[in-house]
């Protein structure tokens, strides 16, 4: 399936921090191309979200979190639903951990500590490149 950049964006938010959480989905909300159609706590309530059949095509994951880390929810959400697109957000250097959140499924790793320019572009270039 090809992603048109003209399809909306239909976005799950996945936080522990529920002030960070909230922030993203009214941030993603305000945006005329994307839907916040959930948001989670943890991976395993967002993992059982995707097994009650929500429907997205993107996941937005914070990369530390208790219980199911982002790279676990990813590794288990790529796998339960082949050509979902994920995002990780980290604190972490990007160098040093965008190779194991790449060899997990996901398809960009981008920093807490960036603008919010920088979010909005990773999140419409990952949507923007279609599935193979």
């Amino acid at each position: 399936m090809v992603n048109s950049p003209f399809l909306m964006m239909k976005v799950l938010v996945v936080d522990d921090h529920q002030v960070v959480r909230e922030g993203l989905c009214q941030l993603l909300s305000a945006q005329p191309d994307m839907e916040v159609v959930a948001n989670a706590a943890d991976g395993r309530a967002a993992l059982d979200l995707l097994n009650d059949g929500l429907q997205l095509n993107l996941l937005l994951t914070d990369m530390n979190m208790p219980g199911m880390d982002g790279l676990e929810l990813t590794r288990r959400s790529t796998k339960l639903r082949r050509g979902l697109r994920v995002i990780v957000l980290t604190l972490h250097p990007l160098l040093a951990v965008k190779p194991r959140v790449l060899a997990a499924g996901a398809k960009d790793c981008v920093s807490k500590d960036g603008s919010i320019d920088e979010l909005l572009t990773a999140i419409r270039a990952v949507h923007a490149v279609p599935n193979h």
